[in-house]
């Protein structure tokens, strides 16, 4: 196809772009001329005449013939033709949905007794209207089945390694535009050499492999219905388990920030995913799919590692809720906390672990429980350390079950704030405080990229693969644990060099990179943060604590880049700074927001919980606090 695509008349080329981009549907001819004229001279009939015919003559286009269905045809037809052919067979059509509406019953309708006796069988007006309908319409076109094929994979290996919602959404058109008007620029330099798909597929059959595997991926996706999802997990898994050693091996070898980009990576997606699936058919087979499913994963050492230990999690919440087997799942617990994983993800496990020991109403072994509390038991990440704040304010009436809202008085009369706003605005009446702003980690990352951009967007000496395309908002390891690994002396180098400098030339050179950078780059600086507030929050920081910050960002990017506190607070005059975690009534921390808060703790930098609301009793007993 791509071959023959050198020989289609001009702009030939230009028109099968254009209609990927947009739905897929048919166009009438005067439709195809305007689409690929556009603000130009529209082509003479001799000219769209010559190309669409060596469209149609290398497949690129189909042509309409007469196998557009009525709703295609109703579509495609304008108001005031649809309600023409209605007058002319006598029926009703005041709108275009009333005149589809009349010929959809007429086309029902069975012919005369004459058509009867004529062709010895009674006949509906399908075939008549679909007629009338086509006669009106003219040539119509559109990209054919392979032609859409093509250009998905084409797609799929130029831009290799972007984000490929742009491409699922129909968006890639834009980005390139935004990216060639400066609109919206990627990072990457132009003068990178960057590497591409080979570093990926060594052959045709793995690229072809891999397709498929996206092709069910896209369809999972786009599918809304439990019960045929959990099908389609329950196939997937046979598909995964099929996959041969040597296939295996082959993917394996890939490093980990490109294993992505395999089919064993995009079954196991599907699969994680679709667990919540299997649980919602309420059903005993599915439900054992299910543990049979993360028992899969959790043997497997090589995807999507760092969920892991939510697979343990999640496999002891079946055991225990869905099936009763109680200690079974007691014992999936123990064995992942005498893992490998680290002690931030066995935190995942650990509030699993302390209510199924302590269900009474579901109770498990006395040594299992014993155990199982032993292990789980870890002061550090209790809620009940971290200092609290509790705001009495009664929220406004809810009637859409979205997020409390609270109305205030301030000196520019009645607001209506989210509970983020409201602690803000008390804070600063306080006078303790001078600015306030509900960032979450948007600071912490900005701050990181301005430190670490010469790093963060540079080829790592040796490696492959980081860079595949310029339309990359980030580099490949970045959500991997090899991101540190990869530039562990230059990082390490870079956060001494942090610590040991003043005030100012930490300031001077986040501005630099701050003033190099575009206004509307893709990338991990938020603009909307403005200067002004990014100087201040660094300079009441100070080089130490700001080299702490970043640092855990630095080594473990992947992990640590959400969960930051929601709201920022800072005196420009004493510079005193807090970073605090807001909640509502109804609202409890995760374990990652809990282990960020804990970081900062441990870094002498203040953090603590605001709760508001008219009844903390939620959040006191979770932090071991009586009622006032």
């Amino acid at each position: 196809m791509l071959q023959s695509s050198q020989s289609v008349v001009k702009p030939g080329m230009k028109l099968v772009c254009r209609l990927f981009w947009r739905k897929d549907q048919w166009f009438r001819r005067k439709q195809v001329s305007e689409i690929v004229s556009e603000d130009k001279e529209p082509l003479d009939d001799p000219s769209l005449d010559a190309m669409i015919l060596s469209l149609t003559q290398r497949a690129w286009l189909k042509e309409s013939s007469n196998c557009m269905t009525f709703e295609e045809l109703s579509i495609l037809l304008k108001a005031e033709e649809l309600k023409l052919i209605c007058k002319d067979l006598k029926l009703k059509g005041g709108t275009k949905q009333e005149a589809i509406d009349s010929l959809r019953n007429y086309s029902r309708r069975t012919s005369s007794i004459c058509s009867f006796f004529a062709n010895g069988k009674a006949t509906d007006n399908s075939g008549r209207v679909l007629k009338i309908m086509r006669e009106k319409a003219g040539s119509c076109y559109k990209l054919s089945e392979v032609a859409r094929m093509t250009l998905d994979q084409l797609y799929v290996l130029m831009y290799l390694g972007m984000d490929f919602s742009h491409i699922r959404e129909k968006k890639l058109e834009f980005v390139l535009i935004h990216d060639k008007i400066g609109r919206e620029p990627y990072p990457v330099d132009q003068d990178m050499e960057l590497d591409n798909a080979s570093v990926v597929f060594e052959s045709n059959d793995e690229f072809e492999r891999y397709m498929t595997a996206h092709n069910v991926y896209e369809d999972f996706l786009a599918d809304t219905c439990s019960d045929e999802k959990a099908a389609l997990v329950k196939q997937v898994y046979q598909v995964y388990k099929a996959i041969d050693e040597e296939e295996m091996l082959r993917y394996k070898a890939l490093p980990s920030w490109l294993r992505r980009f395999t089919p064993a990576n995009i079954y196991i997606r599907i699969l994680v995913s679709g667990i919540q699936d299997l649980k919602k058919t309420k059903t005993v087979e599915y439900y054992e799919l299910a543990i049979e499913i993360l028992s899969c994963l959790i043997e497997q050492t090589a995807f999507r590692q760092h969920k892991k230990a939510g697979w343990y999690a999640e496999k002891a919440l079946i055991l225990h809720g869905l099936l009763g087997r109680r200690d079974e799942a007691a014992e999936v617990l123990i064995e992942g906390f005498k893992s490998k994983l680290t002690d931030e993800e066995k935190d995942i496990m650990r509030n699993r672990a302390v209510r199924i020991a302590r269900q009474k109403s579901a109770k498990v072994s006395e040594h299992l429980k014993k155990e199982l509390l032993e292990l789980a038991s870890k002061d550090e990440v209790l809620e009940k350390n971290i200092d609290a704040e509790h705001i009495y304010k009664q929220p406004m009436e809810n009637t859409t079950k979205g997020k409390a809202r609270y109305e205030t008085k301030t000196s520019e009369g009645r607001v209506i704030q989210s509970v983020e706003e409201y602690c803000i605005t008390h804070c600063i009446s306080t006078g303790e405080f001078t600015h306030g702003e509900h960032w979450e980690g948007r600071i912490v990352t900005t701050m990181f990229f301005l430190l670490f951009w010469d790093i963060i967007y540079s080829k790592p000496r040796g490696v492959q693969g980081v860079f595949l395309t310029r339309l990359q908002a980030y580099p490949l390891d970045l959500f991997s644990d090899s991101f540190y690994t990869n530039r562990q002396v230059l990082i390490d180098e870079r956060l001494r060099l942090i610590e040991n400098s003043t005030e100012e030339e930490v300031l001077e050179m986040m501005e630099n990179t701050w003033g190099d950078r575009p206004e509307g780059e893709i990338s991990g600086i938020t603009r909307a943060i403005g200067w002004d507030n990014i100087s201040a929050v660094a300079s009441c920081l100070r080089p130490r604590a700001l080299s702490a910050l970043v640092a855990r960002l630095a080594r473990h990017y992947r992990y640590a880049h959400s969960g930051f506190p929601d709201v920022t607070l800072w005196n420009v005059h004493t510079k005193k700074i807090k970073f605090v975690e807001v909640k509502s009534d109804s609202d409890h921390p995760s374990m990652k927001q809990i282990q960020w808060m804990n970081y900062l703790r441990e870094h002498g930098i203040s953090t603590g919980f605001c709760y508001v609301g008219a009844n903390t009793t939620r959040q006191r007993a979770r932090a071991g606090k009586k009622s006032p």
